[in-house]
């Protein structure tokens, strides 16, 4: 089972080498569509990684009025069997890693994470109204899962 990662960058510098060294881990295949108004080093500290790993793909692309257009667009670059995305400013909890075996031979098709943020002390889970804000960030390569546009969100 093969993992394709995906991040949707623009003024991520700050934390995306860390973010980068996490998808590593697991990793077959790291699409990064960086957005090409971003104006830190995003970009470059991407294809530094890129040249040094050799399992990155680096497209830029404006971030079009739908952050879903977006997410659907990369989420078709992906050839690996199970897609895990992230934002630039996130990791995944080492315990989720040593889950992942389990995890892709199971029957499920998608699994939420708790939001694992980086920042000023370093990392945190992101808190939504009180709660830990999971997400769900690693699904089946399946063309019948698709974001799309909805009123009030993607």
């Amino acid at each position: 089972m093969s993992i394709s990662s995906y991040c949707i960058l623009k003024n991520e510098a700050e934390f995306v080498r860390d973010c980068l060294r996490c998808l590593a881990w697991f990793s077959e295949e790291i699409i990064l569509v960086v957005d090409p108004t971003s104006t830190d080093e995003t970009l470059q500290l991407c294809e530094e990684f890129a040249y040094a790993t050799n399992i990155v793909k680096i497209i830029q692309r404006e971030t079009p009025w739908s952050l879903a257009e977006q997410r659907e667009f990369t989420r078709q670059q992906c050839a690996g069997d199970w897609i895990c995305t992230l934002d630039g400013d996130e990791c995944v909890h080492a315990a989720i890693l040593q889950a992942l075996p389990e995890m892709l031979a199971s029957n499920v098709d998608a699994f939420m994470f708790p939001r694992l943020v980086m920042g000023p002390d370093k990392f945190h889970y992101l808190h939504k109204g009180g709660d830990v804000d999971p997400q769900i960030k690693l699904f089946r390569n399946d063309p019948s899962i698709k974001y799309e546009t909805r009123e009030g969100g993607v």
